[in-house]
């Protein structure tokens, strides 16, 4: 008898251990709470800071490892590239002229698409694939070793009529990111 009630206790524990735990923690609780009050779940994935510090057109400004100087703005340009390995634009092509230098203390990659222009009514414009097609532009991809800096443009398709107000550059994907009025 006392092997039989030995046996079922056994059979419980192992029976318990094969269920799924169905206890929330405080955050899915919440998550639960907010779901089921018609709320969306807060986003946790990482997300991009926005922007915070901001300079003028030749002024030095620093994101990250990255010290960035906005040199000029050129906008107006129809075709990039050479005769035979060039890109029109859909409306206009605007180039940014900066000066990037890595103040870091190892190297850090210059990522064109990091970099954003802005219009006077706030609209975001990501740069153009065009800038693979402009000649000695050091800004796709760029390895700058600490101390050293490279001058690079930035193209952006935008459209015919566009005013700019600023550019957001970052030194990462990941950083805050900082602003240059134009």
């Amino acid at each position: 008898m006392l092997l039989v009630v030995g046996g079922v206790i056994a059979g419980l524990i192992v029976l318990g251990s094969l269920t799924p735990d169905t206890s929330t923690t405080p955050d899915q609780a919440t998550q639960s709470t907010t779901a089921a009050a018609g709320q969306e779940p807060a986003d946790t994935t990482a997300a991009r800071p926005p922007a915070t510090k901001a300079a003028t057109l030749g002024t030095p400004i620093r994101d990250g490892k990255f010290e960035f100087t906005v040199k000029r703005i050129r906008c107006g340009i129809q075709r990039i590239g050479s005769t035979y390995f060039n890109k029109r634009a859909q409306g206009q092509f605007c180039l940014v002229t900066t000066h990037v230098s890595n103040i870091g203390d190892e190297a850090q990659t210059l990522d064109a698409s990091n970099q954003y222009l802005f219009d006077r009514a706030g609209r975001r414009y990501e740069t153009s694939d065009a800038n693979a097609f402009l000649e000695g532009s050091k800004t796709f991809l760029e390895e700058i070793n600490p101390g050293n800096a490279v001058d690079g443009t930035l193209v952006f398709d935008v459209p015919k009529g566009f005013a700019p107000s600023k550019i957001e550059l970052h030194d990462s994907a990941f950083s805050g990111g900082v602003h240059v009025a134009l």
